[in-house]
């Protein structure tokens, strides 16, 4: 019998823990869970979530790594699909920021999606 492991998150977690880039310093937690979005549709979830309502609540004293960050992000870390990544933290920073540039807000663009 053979014992079935989760090899890419043990190795996300592994890496997760030697990354020095500044992200990590500051809000380790959120950075680990960041890390996780190529594999992890909950936390997928979560990040799009954080994108839709960014411009909505106030997340100023939540220890998250903010949009503005997250192509850098993106760039900084090894995926197994670079491609792929940069485009999902692109659009999530697009989302995020575009209320404050005065364009549609997320949950305004949710809403038009459901229409």
């Amino acid at each position: 019998m053979t014992t079935q492991m989760e090899p890419l998150t043990a190795t996300l977690s592994l890496d997760a823990a030697w990354c020095r880039c500044a992200d990590r310093r500051r809000h380790a937690h959120h950075h680990d869970r960041l890390l996780l979005v190529e594999t992890d549709f909950d936390e997928l979830l979560e990040l799009l979530e954080l994108a839709v309502t960014w411009q909505e609540l106030d997340y100023s004293d939540a220890a998250v790594v903010p949009p503005e960050r997250w192509n850098d992000f993106a760039m900084t870390h090894v995926w197994r699909d670079q491609d792929r990544m940069e485009r999902l933290f692109g659009l999530a920073t697009d989302v995020a920021l575009r209320a404050a540039s005065g364009a549609v807000g997320g949950a305004q663009l949710l809403e038009l999606v459901a229409r």
